[in-house]
């Protein structure tokens, strides 16, 4: 198609890249709570603790990235350190036989995640035209998502041949992590363009208003931004088989890789802040609904809507996080944004946990609509 002539070799191997990757990701990561509570024993606390470190530890080495990138001179190299450590952390998880194993394999993983995402969309952004940045961090979100639809299968797949299967399956996943990798060291070029680079410190005090109300805009979403998992929680709660939730899921990945691309090309033509104060009004749709509804059909649909609202943030966040400053510090400012939120989902979801418990699962939602609607006061898409 003409439109995909705009995209530019790097951003095409990217794409590539992260869709193996999210591939073999996902062929653990969908199969590993399992493998935790009926292999390894683990009871609810461990794997708790097991999941709550992961997600934090990605956020923090965010942060990190930066200073990683400084060291080795190149996004390039950061990349292939960070997608490297990943890779390397995977098959260990064969060889797992205590709660202690899988948190310091998951550990690993995770600060492997922090410490490429920056740096790759950084690289991505210089890598693109202004007038197509949108179209190509779309593209990206899309295939990184493809892959994510896809390693669950893949992990159904073996586990359907091979019962209990479950070392076999985290074996199997670093053949995609070492191509990712692979790709990287041998396809992906990158220019040097004699700029120092900028700690991710240092990205916010001097990067504008522009950055500084996106910046606000982006936390105070991200504190209503409940995890994923509490919507399956409210499908099975409604009468959801339990064996059917993962469809659910499945319809939140399909309706995510359908719109990131149109997203990205809305925010090119429509404009980074307009486009981004329409996601963000979706996401209060979508949990207004999900507090009203009652009908397990209407809900699984408002899940829909949250899919097409998390494509056009994730995607309008990335590219506006890399464009608000000057190219030398876009690998701080994507840092910044990428740590802070994500460290915000903790306390986000333990919002929404209490809320569940205390009041239910319509109090929950409601704060995620309002959340929703103050983050586009906070961004103010109409103010130049």
């Amino acid at each position: 198609m003409a439109m995909f002539d705009k995209i530019r070799p790097n951003v095409f191997i990217l794409g590539v890249v992260s869709l193996l990757t999210d591939i073999s990701s996902e062929m653990i990561f969908s199969v590993l709570p399992v493998f935790m509570s009926s292999v390894l024993l683990l009871d609810k606390a461990g794997i708790g603790l097991i999941e709550g470190v992961a997600g934090s530890t990605a956020s923090v080495f965010n942060l990190l990235a930066p200073k990683l990138e400084r060291l080795l001179g190149k996004k390039k190299r950061a990349m292939i350190f960070g997608y490297g450590l990943s890779a390397i952390a995977k098959p260990f998880f064969a060889f797992a036989t205590s709660g202690w194993h899988v948190l310091f394999f998951r550990f690993a993983d995770r600060a492997g995640k922090g410490l490429r995402g920056p740096p790759r969309d950084a690289l991505i952004a210089d890598s693109a035209n202004r007038g197509s940045r949108g179209f190509s961090f779309g593209v990206h979100r899309a295939m990184d998502t493809v892959g994510a639809i896809l390693g669950p299968l893949l992990a159904f797949a073996v586990l359907s041949v091979f019962a209990g299967g479950f070392r076999l399956v985290f074996l199997l996943s670093f053949v995609p992590a070492a191509v990712a990798v692979g790709a990287i060291f041998f396809l992906v070029r990158e220019k040097a363009d004699g700029k120092k680079i900028v700690a991710a410190k240092k990205a916010v005090p001097e990067s504008g208003r522009g950055y500084g109300r996106f910046f606000l805009s982006a936390c105070v979403f991200a504190l209503g931004n409940m995890s994923v998992a509490f919507l399956l929680i409210r499908v099975r709660e409604l009468g959801l088989a339990i064996e059917l939730v993962p469809l659910a899921y499945l319809a939140f990945n399909v309706s995510y890789a359908l719109f990131a691309i149109p997203f990205g090309r809305l925010a090119d033509s429509f404009g980074r802040e307009k486009t981004l104060a329409l996601a963000f009004a979706l996401f209060c749709v979508s949990f207004a609904g999900l507090a009203l509804s009652q009908s397990l059909w209407m809900t699984i649909l408002f899940i829909v809507v949250y899919g097409i609202a998390a494509a056009g943030t994730d995607t309008v966040q990335r590219i506006m996080a890399s464009e608000l400053v000057p190219k030398e510090r876009r690998t701080g400012a994507i840092a910044t944004y990428q740590g802070i939120t994500g460290l915000l989902l903790l306390p986000a979801s333990v919002v929404a946990g209490t809320l569940w418990a205390f009041s239910g699962a319509p109090a929950a939602f409601a704060f995620g609509a309002v959340t929703s609607a103050i983050a586009i006061i906070a961004l103010n898409p109409g103010k130049k």
